[in-house]
């Protein structure tokens, strides 16, 4: 493949971030008297809070108070986080270096908060891999409408056919497809389903394995 952009999603891709989120996330609703299900809570991965915050009313009624939930999940995570780190995904940092020696730039596009991917990247000093950076709150439209990738490859003048995306999520592959950008998906929690597996470029078992690819 003649690739000169690859672009990575961070939640479940880069970090090990899902599952602690998501326990984060029912640990605070349980504040609030919410029990939140292992279902509801899998519908919520690779979607913006936007998403989340409409996804979880329809459930649980208009008075979810789905933001004191949000921001009480977040303070939990923060401070698992400052405490104990988090987990890299295997193979990232392998891959960032060997895309670095081989010129191919490389950008995040996440649909997480902008301080969080920030946050995490700064923990184990991997800014200086990207390029770009575009989150969740840059864009009007989120995953799996393709307007986070087309911003991208836009701002980096690059065309679809000369980049790759890198996802975890079903959402993240829709995203790519509807953009027209070969995509390589490397499950976290979920494993996508039949549709999803035939709109990918290949469904790996970690990043170390897409050195092969590129």
């Amino acid at each position: 493949m003649a690739i000169t952009l690859v672009i990575f999603d961070m939640d479940g891709l880069m970090f090990d971030t899902e599952k602690l989120s998501g326990e984060c996330f029912i640990n605070a609703a349980k504040e609030y008297h919410y029990s939140i299900s292992q279902d509801a809570r899998l519908k919520m991965l690779g979607h913006s809070l936007n998403d989340n915050r409409r996804l979880l009313k329809e459930i649980y009624g208009m008075d979810f108070p789905f933001d004191l939930i949000s921001k009480r999940g977040r303070e939990m995570r923060e401070e698992i986080i400052s405490r104990n780190g988090i987990e890299m995904k295997e193979g990232l940092q392998e891959l960032l270096r060997y895309l670095k020696k081989k010129k191919i730039v490389c950008a995040i596009a996440s649909s997480s908060k902008r301080s969080d991917i920030e946050l995490n990247i700064s923990l184990y000093k991997l800014e200086e891999y990207f390029a770009y950076i575009i989150s969740g709150e840059d864009v009007v439209n989120s995953k799996p409408n393709p307007e986070i990738f087309l911003r991208v490859i836009k701002e980096l003048g690059v065309t679809p056919q000369e980049t790759l995306v890198l996802e975890d999520s079903e959402n993240g592959i829709e995203a790519s497809y509807n953009a027209q950008i070969p995509v390589i998906c490397i499950p976290d929690l979920v494993q996508p389903s039949q549709i999803y597996e035939n709109k990918c470029l290949h469904i790996l078992k970690s990043l170390l394995e897409v050195m092969r690819i590129v």
